[in-house]
């Protein structure tokens, strides 16, 4: 379950991007060979990141990393295709976040 006020973003066929503000997301699930685990809110959440096709097949390598101001709690995912986390600078309650992820697809 996650929601936010404000969200906005764009995805090219090299690079995507976001914005949200007043975000919240809640859950745990297993899904397509992927665990996700989060308990977050944040005031304002960005996201960006960059594709590089991988020669001889349809996949490409997904790396990015995201910040935020304002950040309780966090979230992780690791699955088949890669790993994603995002975590505050600090214990629990924090000014900052900051957050990677790594993936093919």
């Amino acid at each position: 379950m996650s929601g936010s006020i404000v969200e906005a973003g764009f995805d090219t066929a090299y690079a995507n991007g976001s914005v949200s503000l007043m975000s919240a997301e809640l859950g745990a699930s297993v899904e397509d060979g992927t665990l996700s685990v989060g308990a977050e809110g944040t005031i304002t959440k960005y996201e960006g990141g960059f594709k590089v096709p991988l020669p001889w097949s349809d996949k490409s390598l997904n790396i990015g990393g995201s910040a935020s101001l304002g950040v309780v709690g966090g979230s992780a995912e690791i699955g088949e295709s890669g790993v994603r986390f995002h975590i505050p600078i600090g214990p629990g309650i924090s000014l900052f976040g900051l957050g990677g992820s790594v993936s093919v697809k």
